[in-house]
């Protein structure tokens, strides 16, 4: 993971607005049908 991070430290992308980050969970590979999504958690950003 430390790994991956660190490749993505110089990266710079569009601003866009954003209140909350989530963390989302997927019923990827537990049998057929569609896949469900659904938040695990999520966090407020603080603002400025």
């Amino acid at each position: 993971m430390a790994e991956a991070a660190a490749g993505l430290a110089g990266f710079t992308g569009r601003r866009w607005p954003a209140e909350r980050l989530h963390l989302v969970g997927s019923d990827y590979g537990r049998g057929p049908g569609p896949i469900r999504y659904r938040d695990v958690e999520a966090w407020s950003f603080a603002r400025r």
